[in-house]
């Protein structure tokens, strides 16, 4: 019994039913000393106790039975705080994962709001962008229908003009004039115009061109 160990302080011993030491005990008692009635009670009873009390300002659990008929009473004790000192390191250890558990929570939950939130950011840029090269778009599209309406009244006046041009050329060669001269300076004039109604003709085209061009911009 005397090599009994259970912790830091717990110990075992025996003693009989005058109360006397029959093992030493590891933290005081002696064999075939006797028991401090006021430390415990050797009265008899069935089954086994347990209980906690108080020793020198220490705090015990301790434990007793009776052996061999009622003639050996077992008794095991052990400071409270050695007794249940795994029990609160557990615990201990199942707070700290507790805590670091709450704050990887909110480590992570940070986080991923701060990616949400960059993410929501970005898509509302890149809308953004969208949303001003639809307008770019539109503005383009405008200018190509602009574009195309201008050289589509430009080219109804130069065409009467240029047909008007052609008939006043044949006309004056039709004719028999005095003045040759000044035929010839009439047909120079028609000339010059014609040449400057397929000038705009040109530029009219051109317009056209572009507004085709504008129209394969719009992205719907």
């Amino acid at each position: 019994m005397e090599n009994i160990r259970l912790g830091r302080t717990g110990e075992a011993f025996i003693i009989n039913t005058d109360g006397i030491y029959q093992t030493r005990a590891r933290f005081g008692g002696n064999v075939m000393e006797t028991v401090d009635s006021n430390f415990l009670n050797i009265e008899h009873f069935d089954d086994l106790r347990l209980w906690e009390t108080e020793k020198n300002g220490v705090k015990l659990i301790r434990a007793k039975t009776w052996l061999k008929n009622n003639t050996w009473l077992l008794i095991v004790q052990q400071e409270v705080d050695d007794a249940f000192s795994e029990l609160f390191k557990a615990r201990n250890r199942a707070i700290v994962v507790f805590i670091f558990g709450i704050i990887l929570v909110g480590v992570v939950t940070f986080l991923t709001t701060e990616l949400l939130i960059k993410r929501i950011e970005k898509a509302d840029k890149e809308k953004e962008l969208l949303d001003e090269q639809l307008i770019q778009s539109q503005k383009i599209a405008s200018i190509g229908e602009f574009s195309a309406g201008i050289a589509h009244e430009i080219n109804n006046p130069l065409a009467v003009i240029n047909v008007e041009a052609e008939l006043i050329q044949t006309l004056f060669k039709r004719e028999n004039y005095k003045k040759e001269s000044e035929i010839d300076d009439i047909d120079d004039s028609l000339r010059e115009i014609k040449k400057q109604v397929n000038r705009c003709k040109e530029i009219t085209h051109k317009l056209l061109n572009f507004a085709r061009k504008m129209d394969s911009v719009i992205p719907f």
